[in-house]
This record gives structure tokens, sequence and C-alpha cells, in this order.
């Protein structure tokens, strides 16, 4: 039987440290998302990892957590350290990327940004296998590009993730349903509903032989309401946004004035103005902060983004 105490590096194969980054990564990550409402279930020891390289925690999530985002927060830290330790570039990744991912749910951008930066850097040096860590890179790039307003990227790392979507199986149902919904956001973002109604019905297959994976059943479902708001005749407006007015949308969230925003854009203070009063007109509405909520309604911002900042209302 192996010991139950820390282990110590000198002392350990190279098989049990990369075993062990693995469930720390694991049990880190699914923190946020374990459902509070399932029946508690005794928390099983992670297995060792196989020869064969599949990852251990590939069933359902550890329960062992209390699930609150500074405990996630804190284990994600020490997960990503023990993965470098063990020379696990992909878990490293896959680390990192889940907490850009955690940052984003946050509304904490520069955190967001810096975690993805992080990650892409390690994988510059050792490039992921085509594999879920390769298609979270992959989502992560989209989120914050979608969040910072650069659409087009967005949509070139869709396409990109589009490739690596063979890769989000129930093998490990827990990551692949998480990375299917946070790029249901983008497609949202995007305005694109046939692109998320898609990508939902890939995570309704997961659901079918893994039903038990807690709160994202719940996140499924209000991802699933926003893409029938957005296809029904009141949201296909938004489909009628142009470009311009769509890389716009994410920065109206923000305390940035409409000359800070130009310069973010480059472009004219009056051209930022001339676009907000199109993008009003398209949702029925008058105001900024009106826009905002009519936009989170819809599914194309985030709710936490479009929580109205101090001054928002004078930010004109």
């Amino acid at each position: 039987m192996h010991s139950t105490g820390p282990t110590r590096r000198c002392a350990g194969s190279a098989a049990t440290t990369r075993a062990s980054a693995c469930c720390a990564v694991c049990a880190a990550a699914t923190a946020p998302i374990r459902c509070s409402t399932t029946r508690p279930r005794r928390a099983r020891r992670c297995p060792r990892a196989t020869p064969g390289g599949r990852p251990p925690c590939s069933g359902e999530p550890p329960r062992c957590c209390s699930g609150d985002t500074a405990r996630a927060e804190h284990e994600l830290v020490e997960a990503v350290e023990l993965a470098g330790a063990a020379g696990a570039t992909e878990l490293t990744i896959l680390g990192l990327c889940l907490h850009s991912l955690l940052a984003v749910d946050e509304n904490d951008r520069s955190d967001a940004e810096a975690f993805a930066a992080e990650a892409v850097s390690v994988s510059t040096l050792e490039p992921p296998t085509q594999s879920l860590a390769a298609l979270l890179l992959e989502t992560v790039g989209a989120r914050n590009s979608a969040r910072r307003g650069d659409l087009r990227e967005a949509a070139a790392a869709l396409e990109r993730a589009e490739r690596l979507l063979p890769h989000a199986t129930p093998a490990v149902p827990w990551l692949a349903a998480f990375a299917l919904l946070e790029l249901v956001r983008v497609r949202l973002a995007l305005t694109d509903a046939d692109g998320a109604r898609g990508l939902l019905r890939r995570v309704s297959d997961i659901f079918r032989v893994r039903p038990r994976l807690g709160a994202l059943v719940e996140r499924h479902a209000e991802l699933d309401r926003r893409t029938h708001v957005l296809s029904e005749p009141e949201g296909r407006w938004a489909s009628s946004l142009t470009p311009a007015e769509q890389r716009l949308l994410p920065l109206l969230a923000t305390h940035l004035s409409f000359r800070e925003i130009g310069e973010r854009l480059f472009v004219s203070r009056n051209t930022v103005k001339t676009q907000a009063i199109a993008v009003y007109r398209k949702f029925g509405v008058t105001s900024r902060s009106a826009a905002i909520e009519r936009a989170a309604a819809l599914g194309l911002l985030e709710e936490a983004a479009a929580v109205p900042h101090e001054g928002l209302r004078c930010a004109n």
C-alpha cells in the first residue's frame, strides 16, 4: 500500500508525481462547478496514472472540497506548481487555462489575461498534443478575445477549437462539458445561435452518458435558455449588429467613457457614440445601461460584466 502521508519529491516516482499533479488540478478545478444540491457521496481516492498516460480523475469530478471560488483559486495555484515540478506540461497548461476561466467568471480581466498568456507561453515551449488540453487552450483564447472585444481573434480561436472538438468526449466528462459550455458563451457573444446549439447538443450527449455533473447541468440549461432567446424574433436584432458594433458591445459594459473606448479601438469619440446609438436602436433601448442589460439577457454579455459600474451613466 502507498503511504497516505505527504510524498517527498526525491522519493516519489515520476508516475506518482504526475498522478498527484493531475489529482490536484482536478480537485482544484472542479471546486467551483460542483453541485450543492446533489446528494453528498463519499470521496474516492484518485487512482494512479495508467502506463498509457490516461489521466486519473477521468470519471466524475471529486466532491471533497467545499466549492468556494477562493479555495479553488488557492488550490489551482498549488496544482500548477505541482504540475510544473513534475514536468507535466499539459497539466500545467490545463491548470493555467482553468485559472484564467475562473478569473473571467469573476470579471477579473487582468488575471484572466495573465493566466492565459502564461498558458500560451508554456505551450510555446512544449506544444500540447491534440487533446482536451489543446482544446481548452483555444477555448481560453476565444473567451478572453471575446471579452476584450476582439471578435476576429475570437472567431479564429473558435475555428481552431472546432478541429479539436472530437477530443471532448465522456472519457473526461466534466472537463469536456466545461470546455464546450465555455465555447457556447463565445458563440453567443458572436450572435451565432446555430453554432451555440450545435455545441449544446454535444454537451447533452455527454450528459446522457455521465448525467451527474453537478452545476454544469444548470449552466447548460441557462445557456440553452439564452440561445433560445437569441433565436427568437426579438433576439434576431442582435444578429444585425455590425462587426464594429459587436466589437464595441463588451466595452460598453466597462467604466470607460466614449473617448477612452475610442482610444482603445483607434476611432474617434463621435464614431463610438454613433455606433452606440445604433446598438441602442437595435436593442430598443435609449441608454447605455439599458443596452448592457439587454445584451446580457440575450447572452451577448456575461452577467458579471453587465453589473453597472459606478459612474456608468455619465461615462459618455
